[in-house]
């Protein structure tokens, strides 16, 4: 059956692109959490990278948060067609491309509304679609809907109908009348809040579910990305994860499914202690970081669920990002090296890879 897809990606509270791309950071609940790294790369990645692992091809991005000019995102223009809309106009632009995927001659068509990271067998998804013949097949657990439905393009007129009825302006309603429902018992994370978000890491981390960090595995449960770099002094003590090109300096510490994305800097005697830092985020020397989530000068400590801005970068700050020019030349340079890699990375000053020699003590 060929079958296409269209993902939906939404601003969470409409504020705008600078918040992801700017020198300051918005808060940790006006952020769709599908967007952030998660150990090397985002869900929406990991969510394209899954619909093609079982044949769904092409993949249609549809969004109002403008990816392909948001620098600190990990988007790979090569693996989708983006589509940049105004809010206002998802709904015209999803029912155009189903159109125009059912005038090509597809059979069946998947449309995500990107807030969680599922990994569902769509192959399964698929035959039960096929077998059951209704216009539209909805996924759900015990739990309730989940935001992916299958559209028969055979029955397009019905499936646009359907489509224009249950859009409620940035979801589509969840109980549709008529739908066949399809019932997924597999791994779920909803992505509702941060503590989501750090719960899909360290699930990761220690193996409850398929997402796998983005890097080699240098002792049992301690991954690092290509051209991360760890001083002889620090320490990992797994499972922990550090990200492509970042830096960990002399008696840093990283324990308890910690996770340090790429690009970033840990200095001297900082122990990050189950937490994660996302991308180009310096952290200044002998902090204790433990149960939050860093980005840039932003800080949300979960337990406590109190979110802080540091102004003194000294402390936490926001490294540089990289110019789009040096992004592509590194992009090039990934590809030439790897020869049909899609692991595409932003340059450091240091693109040495770490080795056991530079990778200081990491202990299982």
């Amino acid at each position: 059956m060929r079958t296409a897809a269209i993902i939906i990606v939404q601003d969470s509270n409409q504020s705008s692109v600078h918040d992801f791309t700017g020198a300051g950071s918005a808060p940790f609940g006006n952020r769709n959490l599908a967007l952030l790294d998660v150990l090397g790369e985002s869900v929406l990645n990991r969510t394209i990278a899954r619909l093609q692992r079982y044949g769904v091809q092409p993949i249609s991005v549809v969004s109002d948060i403008d990816l392909a000019h948001a620098p600190r995102l990990s988007w790979d223009g090569a693996t989708a067609d983006l589509e940049y809309t105004e809010a206002g106009e998802l709904l015209a632009s999803v029912e155009r491309l189903l159109f125009e995927y059912s005038r090509q001659d597809f059979k069946a068509l998947v449309l995500i509304q990107l807030t969680a990271y599922a990994e569902l067998d769509y192959f399964d998804v698929l035959r039960y679609h096929r077998d059951h013949g209704r216009a539209v097949t909805t996924v759900q657990d015990a739990e309730g809907a989940l935001p992916v439905s299958v559209f028969n393009l055979k029955q397009e007129e019905e499936c646009a109908e359907l489509l224009r009825s249950f859009w409620n302006g940035s979801l589509w309603h969840r109980n549709r009348p008529g739908a066949s429902r399809y019932v997924f018992d597999g791994y779920l994370n909803r992505l509702e809040s941060p503590y989501d978000f750090r719960r899909l890491v360290t699930d990761a981390l220690t193996r409850r579910c398929e997402l796998r960090p983005l890097g080699r595995e240098v002792r049992p449960r301690v991954w690092l990305g290509d051209g991360a770099r760890v001083d002889s002094g620090a320490r990992i003590l797994g499972p922990a994860y550090v990200g492509a090109h970042s830096k960990v300096r002399a008696a840093a510490l990283l324990t308890r499914a910690a996770s340090v994305e790429r690009n970033c800097e840990v200095d001297c005697g900082t122990v990050i202690d189950d937490a994660t830092v996302l991308p180009f985020s310096y952290l200044g020397p002998g902090l204790e970081v433990a149960h939050t989530l860093v980005d840039g000068g932003r800080l949300l400590h979960l337990a406590r669920n109190l979110e802080l801005e540091i102004q003194d970068r000294r402390l936490l700050g926001r490294l540089r990002s990289p110019s789009p020019l040096l992004r592509l030349r590194d992009r090039v340079m990934a590809r030439v090296r790897s020869g049909a890699s899609n692991d595409l990375f932003a340059p450091t000053d240091s693109p040495e890879p770490a080795s056991f020699h530079t990778a200081g003590e990491i202990a299982p």
